[in-house]
């Protein structure tokens, strides 16, 4: 009999599931009602507590799966620094979507919410990027990205990127919130810490809010005319606009990369005495033996294996490990295909003006 201890690829791609399931119904439904209780319903019902009654039905350990390990205020700065540089290449990944369906039809972007006064922004704020941050890391670099630790550190990344892309189930945003999900997923993976993608989270969804803001404010001083020639030369120059992005996104990248690195070394234990600056802690098994650490260095022997990065192997009674993948775990993303080509026909129907 297996000893449960950690999550497989199956709970991840079920929970996937579910996700979107509730989506198309429950979230469905309560945003066509009033967006913003809507968004709230969805966000707490769907998004956040499928997990956590998932991991309660099987008793597993919360903070362990969801890695709710405490992080240093450097780390969540450099998390946060990272996810403001990547934000141009989030940027480039929709233009090129945007590039693309225009040569199928005329696009009809979705309007997103976009705040006009002061309580506006504030309640986007709240909702769309303090409640969004934390539901959906939760329920993606939480839960999925554990589920799909046992492919290795890179598969996981990328998968439950791309998963994050997709369950936004929109071709516009398509390839911009996939590189989100990989950004928020590899600043979990660095600092082994669930606080590091909510912080990156909530900082991008900010940003776009704020940037949405400031533009609503400067569409109401400048005169009606320019605005008429500003939105004629925006429609235009989506290729412009790419270029430009892409060139920001290059510029970024880079510095994300340097920063990225600096992140790495804030989680690697220090075994000398080269730092003046450094404190002490016992280790696990001496008591009295000494070792040094630079400040704000995640001590990683000190937790229990409970909090270790790298995912328990499931046990059999005889005590042997199981860490191997079957096909079948899979099988519940064939649910997810047909609610994504059902929504790619439409906006591609929508594009040609059949819809």
């Amino acid at each position: 009999m297996v000893r449960r201890t950690t999550l497989r690829v199956f709970d991840a791609n079920l929970l996937f599931l579910i996700g979107s399931l509730l989506f198309f119904t429950v979230g469905y439904m309560v945003q066509q009602r009033e967006l913003y209780t809507g968004l709230i319903i969805t966000q707490l019902a769907v998004v956040l507590l499928p997990p956590f009654l998932y991991l309660e039905i099987f008793r597993m350990d919360v903070r362990k799966i969801l890695r709710f390990n405490r992080i240093t205020l450097k780390q969540g700065a450099m998390a946060a620094l990272i996810t403001v540089f990547m934000y141009p290449t989030a940027v480039t990944g929709n233009l090129i979507m945007f590039n693309i369906l225009t040569r199928i039809g005329t696009i009809d972007i979705p309007e997103m919410p976009t705040a006009s006064t002061p309580f506006e922004y504030i309640r986007l704020m709240l909702i769309v990027s303090l409640l969004a941050g934390i539901c959906e890391e939760v329920f993606f670099r939480g839960f999925i990205l554990r589920g799909y630790e046992k492919l290795g550190q890179g598969k996981a990344i990328l998968i439950s990127g791309i998963l994050f892309g997709l369950f936004h189930y929109n071709l516009y945003n398509l390839l911009g919130a996939t590189v989100l999900g990989l950004v928020f997923g590899a600043l979990v993976w660095v600092t082994n810490s669930l606080y590091a993608g909510i912080i990156g989270h909530i900082m991008n969804n900010a940003l776009a809010i704020t940037l949405g803001y400031v533009f609503n404010l400067l569409a109401g001083v400048l005169p009606a005319e320019e605005m008429e020639l500003a939105e004629v030369t925006l429609g235009d120059s989506l290729l412009v606009s790419l270029i430009f992005f892409g060139v920001l996104a290059v510029v970024g990248m880079v510095i994300s990369y340097y920063l990225y690195n600096k992140l790495k070394s804030l989680t690697v234990v220090v075994d000398n005495d080269q730092s003046t600056e450094s404190f002490t802690l016992p280790l696990e098994n001496e008591p009295h033996q000494k070792q040094k650490v630079i400040p704000g260095v995640v001590e990683k022997r000190i937790q229990n294996d409970s909090e270790s990065k790298i995912p328990e192997a499931e046990t059999t009674e005889d005590g042997e490990s199981d860490n191997s993948v079957q096909w079948w775990e899979y099988f519940p993303l064939t649910g997810v295909i047909p609610l994504f080509i059902h929504v790619a026909v439409i906006q591609i129907s929508m594009l040609l003006g059949r819809f």
